[in-house]
């Protein structure tokens, strides 16, 4: 989470104006309400109170003015001076509200991304032979495909024909390095796209984001899912692509079974299935903004709990919780919860295979 613009204990200045973005639609969940950007997908949760200031917010208002408001509005309610500067702070950090005047500067995120064509034609198309087959039967595929995969991967090391993950560090072969970054990673982008048109949202740009802003890789513009009402399509665009990550996984397992051991092409084989499993646990971790964490914010149905589970609220023993912040709450517990379990099983799979595994085959 970005750090605030304002300092909630101090008072704004009067000169400053605010005004809410032309872009913000007022999203509603199934136990809270969002404004969310359009064109960058970010979003801040409001409670019922807060929205009574979103006319003025349209409009265009001072500091003062929305003090005044406020006032006007809840009369009997103390220190709304505070409370209404730390409203602002997530709002102007996430673009949503954008202010004019006075020396607070507003925190901006600058993303290195460079779009380079729309694809929502090419995804479309490809979405089309999905959406032609049966509800069930699409399922079926969604579960049944990357089940095979792990499935395959997991007979791969029974038969002891997974080397140890040290060994296929120290022996890495570039081919599959390069079959993984020009194949996989284009697909799995792809894969977040098709995912899009078949839950009916279009999808944004396609392009290259600088990682890091040093490593190129491609991206594609999902932010419009905050659209999709019920929570399983929301859940299935993030997932679309460490399935594609799990599947290559299982493709190179299968391959590995039938490829001599002494030849060049097992050596490729091995190294794309290191990096296709390693970037299973990567894009499915809820720790960083990724893959993961948007499933489980999609599963939870709040947008916003990665940053409650990690940046928790602070107890205040002078009044008792708002029914927002019992939401919040609630909802980062849950999320530390799934973030334990697939920490823990990642750790022990990792260790196993990093000790374990088989053999070394001789390359």
């Amino acid at each position: 989470m970005s750090e605030a613009v304002m300092n909630p204990e101090t008072p704004a200045s009067e000169e400053q104006w605010y005004r809410l973005g032309d872009d913000v639609d007022i999203v509603r969940r199934r136990n809270t309400l969002l404004l969310v950007a359009k064109r960058s997908g970010r979003s801040v949760r409001v409670s019922p109170v807060a929205m009574e200031l979103l006319p003025l917010l349209r409009q265009g208002s001072s500091f003062e003015g929305l003090l005044t408001c406020l006032q006007k509005l809840r009369p009997e309610a103390r220190d709304i001076q505070p409370k209404l500067a730390a409203f602002l702070s997530p709002l102007l950090n996430t673009g949503i509200v954008q202010q004019q005047g006075g020396d607070v500067a507003t925190a901006t995120v600058r993303r290195r991304q460079y779009p380079l064509f729309d694809p929502n034609a090419i995804a479309q198309a490809l979405a089309l032979p999905l959406l032609l087959l049966p509800v069930r039967l699409r399922r079926v595929l969604y579960a049944g495909i990357p089940l095979a995969a792990a499935t395959l991967v997991a007979w791969l090391a029974w038969q002891q024909q997974l080397p140890s993950l040290r060994y296929l560090m120290e022996n890495m072969h570039w081919g599959g390095l390069l079959s993984f970054a020009l194949l996989v990673v284009p697909l799995h982008e792809a894969a977040h796209a098709i995912a899009c048109r078949v839950t009916g949202i279009p999808v944004g740009a396609a392009g290259l984001i600088m990682h890091g802003g040093w490593m190129p890789g491609p991206y594609v513009d999902t932010s419009q899912s905050y659209r999709l009402v019920s929570r399983w399509p929301r859940f299935l665009i993030p997932a679309a692509g460490p399935w594609v990550n799990l599947t290559a996984a299982g493709i190179s397992a299968a391959l590995l079974m039938t490829v001599d051991s002494t030849s060049s092409w097992h050596a490729l084989l091995q190294t794309q299935l290191l990096w296709c499993l390693l970037f299973v646990f990567f894009d499915t971790t809820p720790l960083t903004a990724s893959d993961g964490s948007h499933c489980v914010e999609a599963w939870l149905d709040d947008e916003l709990a990665r940053r409650h589970a990690l940046t928790p609220t602070p107890k205040s023993d002078s009044a008792p919780p708002s029914a927002n912040l019992r939401q919040e709450a609630d909802s980062g517990q849950r999320y530390r919860r799934v973030l334990f379990v697939h920490s823990f099983i990642s750790a022990v799979l990792l260790l196993w295979w990093w000790f374990g595994g088989s053999t070394p085959i001789a390359l």
